[in-house]
């Protein structure tokens, strides 16, 4: 943290991740999708509400929804984001309740939102404490469950809503 500029290393790794290692676990890879596997980092970095909307980004990018699920899951697996789903979701093909970055210092290097660095870091938290943590099915009383216990992540004026804890 301490040896040359944080923020430039923190792009760097993110930059490396997507171009070097995100390769290997997509079945078909061009350009476009790492481009693409970059503008979902940024769009999650700045976007308020932590999710994406898949119908505008697929056509936006022109790029088909199995494709972009695949990407979403490599980008996953590769620690990049964190794809946080309700707890007993069927779907085999989800983009999950909310999305996430994975590292929350990613959100300071890339000047994101603070509300949603709130939520990835008591994410990261609750996930290596408990070693799960789900997105609450409602919004209005909190916002993750971990071994059914509610969370709520807010700032100074947040109220405690119908949950246990509020962060």
């Amino acid at each position: 943290f301490l040896e040359g500029n944080y923020q430039d290393r923190q792009l760097n790794i993110i930059e490396k991740t997507i171009y070097s290692d995100l390769p290997f676990l997509l079945p078909q890879i061009n350009e476009n999708i790492l481009r693409l596997g970059s503008a979902v980092i940024a769009m999650l970095a700045s976007s308020s509400i932590p999710t994406l909307n898949v119908e505008s980004t697929c056509r936006d990018w022109n790029v088909g929804k199995e494709t972009f699920y695949h990407l979403l899951t490599a980008l996953d697996a590769l620690s990049l984001i964190r794809i946080v789903d309700y707890k007993k979701s069927a779907k085999l093909r989800s983009k999950g309740a909310k999305i996430l970055l994975s590292d929350p210092s990613h959100y300071a290097a890339l000047g994101g939102n603070l509300g949603n660095l709130r939520e990835a870091y008591v994410a990261f938290e609750l996930e290596q404490r408990f070693g799960e943590v789900f997105a609450s099915k409602n919004e209005q009383e909190g916002d993750f469950v971990s071994r059914g216990v509610l969370f709520e992540v807010g700032g100074q004026s947040k109220k405690p809503k119908r949950s246990e804890y509020v962060l």
